[in-house]
């Protein structure tokens, strides 16, 4: 097809375009010149030339397309099939926005789906309900619309594409509409148990980067956007060079790719590059263990830990692990596994949720209501030790048998296609492929390496969703409570020449600040007690402060006289120790506790109240060796 291209476009080129008084020139040079130019356009042209034709590469039963500027296609025909699936995946999830315009790409997708919508409700066109199902969503990496429909209709899905996004507007009344009724979404999930609970999780998870998470988008936003931004935001992300059209089921291959060619190879590829998105996107670690409880209408309580685990694309040498840890964690002959049954635990399943920039490990299991809390206990721990339990060589035989099993199965499946899809980024198609012949050859090393990092030696949150009444029957709060982040800024307040603690207010927090220090073992606390001028100096209690910190070689006083004399011991002094004996006397090792003590002067009443407090510094003690320790064992010398 070049090559013809080319012999046309040399044929038209006229020599008595360089005739001179009705007599063509005899002088070569102007010949030569001639020919240059020719050959200079055809240079020119010939990157535009190429770029138009269709690439086609198959693998197995799965044809991939590239047509006109830059749109990918992926065709897997069934003949087994009734119909024809027709999804649209444009990179253009939640993932790609930034805070101040968080939920544009869910508001694209109500639009330009009610567009499509309302199209096919005219019984008149090709297109129609009578003859389609249409429906669309958008999740953190993509936004997805879909068609089910005949295979003669797939020229008309394609078209219908084409002109509502590639060549479409975006009018005022349509974002009117789409945006009250999201904003009517986001309220109503604030009485949905199962999203508020998902909500905490991620919270948990990403912190500061749980708005990237957040598909529908922030409502306090949402109102803020004009057409103007949306304009752009569609421009930007729905260029055929940021799409992948899927079609499957029963069709014959060579009229699709027809159909791709004749419809976008006049479709203008955008000035956005889908390449630079894996160099933006950047999740910030957790830092703490946390976790909380959300009350709902279930009769069984159940339990969600999660970590956060490597994605596809940014880290698909991880992610591989993550697959086979996965399917060792699901055998039902895995000593977990077993001993939870033993314990009443009705379900125990985990989830590696790979996405591409970010995955997550989600454990849930549903426990006896006799042995709650034991069941947590018993999974929570045998997780943290995996490398001692679960990883020898025959558990990762019998996994990757496991795996193979399941992914052979996937690759047949009409699921397949869409997995392919979610893992395409850019012009990388082949992660999913290549999946099976990655994780088989994973050896122990690699594996315990892996588990060290993301399980082990990584944090985690636990979710519990559970009754009103079996919260309070359990009385669950008393071993498990909600945790977060927060515990860092508790302040314990007192009145004037009082040096314990009164109030449920301030217990509660000593009991979520025990158990902070109980699930996050590699975080030490200093108490800082301050007291007022104005205040007694002499706490009344002084003999038993005095005796705990003798024995507490880490307790710092500001009045060196004290450590000589053992007079009296100060209400600042005396506040922090009470608290910093609390935890030492309920397990607490001392090495990870600490007090020191302070007096201010105060200028009012306010200030007063103020400097009666105690508050917290939380420092987190990295246990694990050094990435040079880890690989080679100690320095010389250590």
């Amino acid at each position: 097809m070049i090559i013809s291209n080319t012999e046309r476009f040399i044929s038209r080129f006229n020599d008595n375009k360089f005739e001179r008084k009705n007599r063509i020139s005899k002088i070569c040079g102007m010949r030569k010149l001639q020919y240059l130019l020719v050959i200079f356009f055809i240079l020119l042209a010939l990157p535009a030339i190429l770029n138009a034709q269709r690439e086609i590469t198959v693998a197995g039963d799965v044809i991939y397309v590239k047509v006109g500027d830059g749109l990918n296609g992926m065709l897997m025909p069934r003949t087994d099939a009734s119909n024809v699936d027709v999804a649209f995946y444009f990179q253009s999830g939640s993932m790609y926005e930034s805070d101040s315009v968080s939920g544009t790409s869910n508001l694209l997708v109500k639009i330009i789906g009610d567009k499509i919508i309302s199209s096919l409700k005219n019984d008149r066109n090709q297109l129609s309900n009578q003859n389609t199902k249409f429906s669309y969503y958008v999740n953190t990496e993509y936004a997805v619309l879909k068609f089910t429909t005949t295979s003669q209709n797939i020229p008309a899905c394609l078209k219908l594409i084409r002109d509502s996004i590639f060549s479409g507007r975006i009018y005022q009344p349509e974002l009117n509409k789409a945006r009250t009724s999201i904003l009517q979404q986001i309220e109503e999930e604030k009485h949905d148990f199962k999203k508020i609970f998902e909500t905490r999780l991620l919270n948990g998870l990403y912190v500061q980067d749980h708005q990237k998470f957040e598909t529908l988008g922030n409502a306090t936003e949402i109102k803020t956007f004009d057409l103007n931004t949306l304009t752009i935001a569609l421009k930007k992300y729905y260029v055929p060079n940021n799409t992948i059209v899927l079609v499957t089921g029963n069709f014959q291959a060579g009229n699709v790719e027809d159909a791709l060619e004749t419809t976008y190879k006049d479709v203008l590829k955008g000035e956005f590059n889908p390449e630079t998105i894996t160099k933006i996107v950047d999740l910030r670690p957790m830092a703490y263990n946390t976790q909380f409880i959300i009350e709902d209408t279930t009769n069984n309580p159940e339990f969600q830990i999660c970590w956060q685990f490597p994605g596809t694309n940014n880290n698909p040498h991880d992610s591989y692990c993550a697959f086979l840890i996965n399917a060792l964690l699901n055998d039902k002959n895995n000593y977990i596994q077993i001993k939870a049954a033993k314990l009443g635990c009705k379900k125990l399943t985990v989830q590696y949720e790979a996405n591409n920039f970010n995955g997550i490990l989600r454990v849930s299991f549903q426990p006896s209501k006799q042995n709650l809390y034991t069941t947590y206990q018993f999974i929570i721990t045998e997780l943290g030790r995996l490398n001692k339990t679960l990883l020898n060589d025959v558990m990762i035989g019998a996994a990757k048998i496991k795996f193979k099993k399941e992914y052979e199965e996937l690759k047949k499946s009409k699921e397949y296609p869409t997995w392919v899809a979610n893992h395409w980024t850019y012009d990388n198609n082949t992660f999913l492929p290549e999946l099976l012949d990655s994780v088989m050859p994973l050896g122990m090393p690699r594996i315990e390496r892996f588990v060290n990092d993301y399980i082990i030696g990584s944090p985690h949150i636990t979710g519990l969703r559970i009754s009103k009444a079996d919260r309070s029957a359990l009385k669950i709060d008393s071993l498990f409570t909600d945790i977060d982040q927060t515990v860092a800024q508790y302040i314990f307040t007192y009145r004037q020449n009082v040096t314990s603690l009164e109030g449920d207010d301030n217990q509660l927090k000593l009991r979520n600040l025990l158990q902070w220090l109980n699930i996050n073992t590699d975080v030490n606390v200093q108490v800082n007690g301050f007291s007022d001028e104005h205040e007694y100096r002499r706490a009344t209690d002084e003999d038993s402060i005095i005796q705990f910190m003798d024995s507490m070689p880490t307790f710092h006083m500001v009045t060196s006289d004290f450590i000589k004399h053992k007079f009296y011991v100060t209400p600042e002094l005396a506040r922090s120790a009470k608290i910093v004996r609390y935890l030492y006397e309920h397990g607490i090792a001392a090495e990870r506790i600490n007090g020191t003590s302070m007096m201010f002067k105060s200028g009012n009443k306010q200030e007063e109240a103020d400097n009666m407090k105690c508050n917290l510094t939380l420092n987190k003690v990295h246990k694990s060796p050094s990435l040079y320790e880890y690989h080679y064992g100690k320095k010389k010398g250590q």
